[in-house]
């Protein structure tokens, strides 16, 4: 793990290391889920017919903030993968568990 993701959950941050062996191995599952975005998502109240790659983030990010909540380490490891595969730059995530999935910010290096 050389790729850290700092991930800030209602200002608390904790750095998250990125496990490098799925950036080759899962990429059948990122190409479903590139695939199932590009049909169009439910971004909170919003439908988005064709999420930009920014939107993608954040709900790629969204899934990581459920990831988190729901202590599922599988899903955690597979969303912060396709984020260091997909968006090499992104260094931190912020966002609120109670927010929308639009206010989601993500910075990069």
């Amino acid at each position: 793990m050389s790729k850290v993701i700092e991930i800030v959950i209602d200002g608390k941050a904790v750095p998250v290391g990125v496990r490098t062996d799925l950036l080759e191995d899962a990429e059948d599952f990122f190409a479903k889920m590139d695939e199932d975005m590009d049909k169009g998502w439910q971004m909170g109240r919003l439908w988005v017919e064709q999420p930009n790659p920014f939107q993608k983030a954040q709900i790629i990010a969204d899934k990581i903030l459920g990831a988190v909540e729901t202590q599922n380490k599988n899903m955690l490891d597979l969303m912060l993968a396709y984020m260091a595969k997909r968006y090499p730059k992104v260094v931190k995530i912020d966002m609120l568990s109670s927010g929308e999935m639009q206010e989601i910010e993500i910075y990069e290096q």
